[in-house]
C-alpha cells in the first residue's frame, strides 16, 4: 500500500503542478483533480470502505472519460468532455490527465477488488457527493464544477430542480452502477481465482 500512496502523492502532485503551469485553479474543484488527493488520505487511514466509496462516485464519470477521449482520437467525440485533453496531446502534459482519469480509477479498482462493497461505500460515496456538491458551488459558475450546474455534454438534457437534487441524482445515476461494477469486480475475483 506504500507504493499506491506515493503514486496517488504522485498523480496529485502533477495535477498542482499542471494546474499551477496552465493558472487553471477552477479545475480543483472537480472530482478528477481532487480524487487522487481523497484516494490518498483513504489508503493512508486504510479505509477501504472510503476508497470504494470515492470509487463510487467517479467511476462511470472516468469511464465515460475514456470512452469519449478514445472517440477523439479518431477526430468524432461522444460527448466532447475530452476535447481539452487534446490540447495536450502531444506535449508531456497529456500524461496528467490520462493518470487522473483512466490510470487512477482502475488502480483502485484493482486494489479494492476483493473488497466486499457494501453499505458503508454508499455512506461514503453520498458522503463525498455532499463534499463535491458545496465545492462545486462555491466555485465559479462558468466553472461548472463536476457538472453540478448543467449535465456536461448533455446541456440540452434539463432534469427538474437539478442543482438542487444533484446529489440525488449523481448517487443514483453514477454512484449505484458503480457500486455495481464493484459487485461484479469482486464476484469476478473471488471466481477465477485472480491474484
Amino acid at each position: 500500500m506504500r507504493k499506491l500512496l506515493w503514486f496517488l502523492i504522485f498523480v496529485q502532485a502533477l495535477i498542482l503542478v499542471r494546474n499551477s503551469v496552465f493558472n487553471d485553479w477552477g479545475a480543483f474543484y472537480w472530482f478528477c483533480d481532487s480524487a487522487a488527493l481523497v484516494f490518498a488520505i483513504a489508503v493512508y487511514y486504510k479505509n477501504t470502505d472510503a476508497i470504494k466509496g470515492v470509487l463510487n462516485v467517479g467511476l462511470v464519470a472516468q469511464i465515460i472519460w475514456l470512452v469519449d477521449f478514445a472517440s477523439g482520437l479518431t477526430g468524432h467525440f461522444v460527448l466532447g468532455v475530452t476535447e481539452y485533453a487534446f490540447s495536450y496531446l502531444n506535449t508531456p502534459w497529456i500524461l496528467v490527465p490520462l493518470l487522473m482519469h483512466v490510470a487512477t480509477p482502475a488502480i483502485m479498482l484493482w486494489q479494492t477488488r476483493k473488497h466486499k462493497p457494501n453499505r458503508k461505500a454508499l455512506a461514503w460515496s453520498f458522503g463525498y457527493l455532499i463534499l463535491l456538491f458545496v465545492l462545486a458551488l462555491a466555485a465559479p459558475v462558468e466553472e461548472n464544477a463536476s457538472c453540478v450546474r448543467e449535465i456536461c455534454g448533455l446541456e440540452t438534457i434539463r432534469l427538474p430542480a437539478y442543482t438542487l437534487l444533484w446529489p440525488v441524482y449523481s448517487f443514483i445515476i453514477m454512484v449505484l452502477p458503480a457500486h455495481l461494477l464493484q459487485w461484479l469486480a469482486y464476484l469476478a475475483s473471488h471466481h477465477d481465482g485472480v491474484a
